[in-house]
């Protein structure tokens, strides 16, 4: 992410993560500089770790979150703004490139949106689900609003 970062110099960076269970968009508020969860396929177990040993606390989105939460709702997309990111892997990525973008002084909007699961995979999982193009169509609205502010 933070090759991806120097490499593409973006105007706004939204990472984007899969929530089963929920069944609107949430963006997400804040990460927490800890790491907790499963084993991951390295054999790695995180158990609440800090994240970057000398960083905050806690890292608040740079997205303008009532904006997008307004653009969503007046496109008939249900959303939700959510104070947690949970501990694990979206949480990380969020943190991370949130913790980076403020060493490099990097002033854009950046932040973490969780999706609700496409039909197909919600069926697998007898989890609530969307239709993909109502997922793709929630992000496109996101990224065009962060074009025109």
């Amino acid at each position: 992410m933070e090759q991806d970062i120097e490499t593409v110099e973006p105007d706004a960076v939204v990472s984007l993560g899969l929530a089963s269970g929920i069944s609107s968009i949430h963006l997400e508020r804040i990460a927490i500089n800890t790491i907790d969860g499963r084993e991951d396929n390295t054999g790695f177990k995180p158990n609440g770790e800090r994240i970057h040993e000398n960083g905050a606390d806690g890292l608040f989105s740079k997205l303008p979150l009532k904006q997008l939460e307004t653009a969503l709702l007046n496109e008939s997309i249900p959303v939700n703004i959510s104070n947690s990111a949970g501990t694990y892997l979206c949480n990380n990525l969020m943190y991370s490139e949130l913790y980076y973008l403020e060493q490099k002084q990097l002033n854009i909007p950046a932040g973490f949106v969780h999706v609700p699961p496409s039909h197909e995979i919600g069926i697998a999982q007898r989890v609530p689900s969307w239709p993909q193009e109502d997922i793709t169509r929630a992000v496109h609205i996101i990224i065009e609003n962060l074009q025109s502010n």
